[in-house]
């Protein structure tokens, strides 16, 4: 359900090569972030919603604020605690605040269209509105100085109205070929596999590479293929012969 994540941080290379858009969104968030934890006078944002599609670094931007605030981030994986028996996740959400707010912390949401449903949906049933309102009660009397909420969704409209008005929300653009060019030959590298093949297929079909994950899958699929095309050292196992 929760991972605390405090000493081992993100791959800060990538940071780097993934394109102005994603920088200038960084420095944003971590401005507001690092002003309200200094000055708990500053009340003006209870915490951010990221959106976007599937693979394009919100959960990675948690990680590297988290680790560039130098604070604990709290990761939370929203399709665990959701629980429909009365109470139960109520309670779980209302823990995660009050340890997030102790340790000075991050609080990461994620996919959190799987927990704080919109209740006006048809799919909505009696304990997403009473997540809800736990929800908004936490958010409404939390600490912008003691913590940082973030969460993140691939699916901002299906989350309740009135959590979306309560929270700033961030748009992640589908990065840029440059970007995802970039991202794959850093990939290749640490891989130690050639970057020309990956390339050419990225180029010659854009459109099928849409997030840095399906790069990321290119990447290791052309590592098993180049793999594979190596001589083995050590013969085969006796299960193919």
């Amino acid at each position: 359900m929760l991972d605390r994540v405090r000493s081992s941080g993100p791959d800060l290379r990538f940071s780097q090569s993934r394109g102005e858009e994603f920088r200038t969104i960084f420095q944003k968030v971590y401005q507001i972030i690092n002003l309200q934890f200094a000055n708990p006078d500053l009340k003006g944002i209870k915490g951010f919603i990221f959106y976007g599609e599937t693979g394009v670094g919100k959960t990675y931007m948690a990680k590297l604020l988290a680790h560039e605030l130098s604070v604990p981030l709290l990761f939370v994986d929203s399709t665990t605690i959701a629980r429909k028996h009365y109470g139960e996740s109520e309670q779980l959400v209302s823990k995660l605040f009050e340890e997030a707010s102790h340790n000075k912390a991050l609080l990461l949401f994620d996919d959190v269209e799987a927990l704080f449903l919109d209740r006006t949906k048809e799919s909505s049933e009696g304990w997403n509105v009473s997540q809800n309102n736990v929800l908004f009660h936490q958010i409404d009397d939390l600490d912008s100085s003691r913590c940082a909420l973030i969460l993140t969704t691939n699916l901002i409209t299906f989350l309740d109205k009135a959590l979306r008005d309560r929270l700033y929300a961030i748009e992640f653009p589908v990065p840029n070929l440059v970007t995802l060019l970039a991202i794959a030959e850093l990939k290749c590298r640490d891989l130690k596999i050639s970057f020309e093949g990956v390339q050419s297929k990225i180029r010659s079909s854009p459109e099928s590479f849409r997030s840095i994950r399906s790069v990321e899958m290119l990447v290791l699929e052309d590592y098993v293929t180049q793999l594979q095309s190596r001589p083995s050292n050590h013969g085969s196992s006796s299960l193919l012969r």
